[in-house]
């Protein structure tokens, strides 16, 4: 399935299902995150492991941050639509579009916000970090993608624009 059930049709109880299984993943990748940095592949791991201190990477104000995400969002989402909605393509060639497109906007935003485009992601990564607050945090890595989502799932249902055939 797709993010949050934007590509393919999924029901209440499958989302809830799949929401779940990755809140799963976030608390474990926040403690195998920990544990790997305990073997002191490198210095930064070291560090991290001792000190566990993580900056914000939101380098612009909070409203910036969100438009970031949300247009980051929006645009994989609608590419990602686009491309699957077409029988022109094979699964290979759409892979391959997916992450050029991917990297492109990860170029474009990673000094900006870290480009996450995922909520559970960036909480994994970002969540307590020093110079980011709750409000901050929801408003820029929960908000932005979840909106996005929405504005895709609404355009795509509605709009026959996206179709490529």
């Amino acid at each position: 399935a797709e993010y949050m059930g934007v590509i393919n049709k999924m029901t209440f109880i499958q989302c809830v299902g799949e929401l779940m299984f990755q809140l799963l993943g976030l608390y474990a990748s926040i403690h195998y995150s920990k544990w790997f940095w305990g073997f002191g592949v490198s210095s930064i791991h070291l560090s991290r492991w001792n000190l566990y201190i993580c900056r914000s990477s939101i380098a612009v104000p909070t409203e910036q941050a969100f438009l970031m995400e949300f247009l980051g969002s929006t645009w994989f989402m609608l590419v990602n639509a686009a491309l699957r909605s077409s029988r022109k393509f094979n699964h290979w060639f759409i892979v391959l579009c997916n992450a050029i497109n991917l990297v492109g906007l990860v170029y474009v935003g990673i000094l900006i916000t870290g480009s996450f485009f995922h909520p559970l992601l960036a909480s994994s990564q970002n969540y307590n970090c020093i110079g980011d607050d709750l409000l901050k945090h929801v408003v820029v890595f929960w908000c932005g993608p979840i909106m996005a989502n929405l504005a895709v799932t609404v355009l795509t249902e509605n709009v026959k624009i996206l179709k490529l055939d």
